[in-house]
């Protein structure tokens, strides 16, 4: 892990993102799986699309083109308050959502705060995406597939899969294993290329381990925003276009809390902060995952001079964690990132964030946005009922007996 380095002591920048938030203390983002580098957010997204789309004028807030997306990873239901016509829904706490889509058609393999699960939803809809097939049709395959626990949600009116001048697919899978590569595989399939359908994959780190399975380029977060600005300048004359995203593999949620506030006075901050036991339990499944403990100041300050713990364990100061400037829409913050290689840290109900100056006299407050990341978390592999177990199991003392005869 990187440590950071000292910035020179500068006038603190009280522009917290917490001002985007100004009526609820903790928010909730879901984020798109990445290969490597920084995380996407789902608010970024919405963003990029508003800034690169042009369906009147970029970048003002309102997007009117031809939309479709399928989010099937882990929280996508996490998503579909960013591609609604409101702005600032209360379910994700309203940071940032600042783009209103009026011809948007969004669905999710289960509701917000939940995972996925494999050879669910997600591989009846990818089977079934096609152009000219209708979206509410391919949603439909991906309700008749999906896994007990999966509730499906949809938003916005069903429409067919394909612009009448140009269609524009884009393909999403942060870390993907053989059966998102059969999702990207569908739907390749179904959408041919041509002088109007353009089809852009961007998996794992941009290398295909199938000569069948088509990939230009790795999922990363400049990779996202180059993809996008390529479909928009595709988008640009005003015909009817239409811009379709399938999302598939791991997902994220993250927790903000935005009450941190260290001062002369109150030297300490203690706030909570929780993903809940829902998401604490999928994370445990995961093997390989590793949550976070985040935290996004104001420019200027020293990190050797506040330190950190989380329910009771020392963390360090913020000079032992990762460190990254961060460009929100209204300021450029520090990111701190610590990992917590011990999930057991967490308490799964309610988790407490201590930060604490170490300096003997702090001129100015200092306000610490903090977040709680799940980590990147696989979906969930699917439980064989207890007949079928029971058929696997006997399968499989079968072949052990074949084994010892040899």
């Amino acid at each position: 892990m990187r440590r950071f380095a000292i910035f020179p002591t500068a006038a603190f920048c009280l522009l917290g993102f917490a001002l985007g938030a100004a009526s609820a203390n903790e928010l909730t983002w879901g984020s798109m799986t990445v290969n490597s580098g920084p995380t996407v957010y789902d608010w970024m997204l919405q963003d990029w699309i508003d800034d690169y789309f042009e369906d009147g004028s970029k970048g003002n807030g309102t997007v009117s083109s031809n939309i479709v997306t399928y989010q099937t990873q882990c929280f996508g239901g996490d998503f579909l308050e960013n591609f609604n016509s409101t702005t600032g829904d209360t379910a994700g706490g309203g940071a940032f959502d600042n783009v209103g889509f009026t011809n948007a058609t969004t669905y999710s393999a289960n509701e917000a705060g939940k995972v996925s699960y494999y050879d669910g939803y997600h591989r009846g809809a990818a089977n079934a995406m096609a152009q000219g097939t209708n979206s509410g049709t391919v949603h439909t395959a991906g309700v008749n597939n999906k896994y007990s626990k999966e509730n499906p949600q949809s938003q916005g009116a069903a429409k067919t899969l394909g612009g009448t001048t140009s269609t524009h697919v884009l393909i999403w899978a942060g870390k993907p294993e053989y059966r998102d590569y059969l999702d990207l595989k569908n739907i390749q399939d179904g959408f041919p290329t041509s002088a109007t359908t353009t089809v852009t994959t961007l998996a794992g780190n941009g290398n295909s381990p199938y000569t069948n399975v088509q990939v230009d380029g790795a999922a990363t977060l400049d990779g996202l925003k180059g993809a996008l600005q390529s479909i928009g300048a595709l988008m640009d004359d005003g015909a009817d276009e239409q811009f379709a995203l399938f999302v598939t593999d791991h997902g994220n949620i993250e927790k903000i809390n935005t009450t941190g506030v260290v001062s002369y006075e109150w030297p300490e901050c203690v706030v909570p902060i929780s993903l809940g036991s829902d998401v604490l339990e999928a994370m445990y499944i995961d093997d390989f995952n590793i949550p976070t403990v985040e935290f996004f100041t104001p420019l200027g300050i020293d990190p050797f001079l506040f330190e950190v713990e989380f329910n009771g364990a020392l963390l360090g100061t913020l000079a032992d964690a990762y460190y990254d400037p961060f460009e929100y829409p209204i300021s450029v913050q520090n990111h701190f990132t610590f990992e917590l290689e011990d999930e057991f840290l967490l308490d799964g109900e309610v988790d407490t964030v201590a930060v604490r100056y170490l300096g003997e006299l702090l001129e100015f407050p200092v306000t610490f946005d903090i977040l709680l990341g799940s980590g990147d978390i696989a979906r969930v592999g699917v439980v064989p009922e207890p007949a079928t177990l029971m058929l696997f199991l006997v399968g499989l003392v079968g072949l052990l007996r074949v084994r010892r005869r040899r």
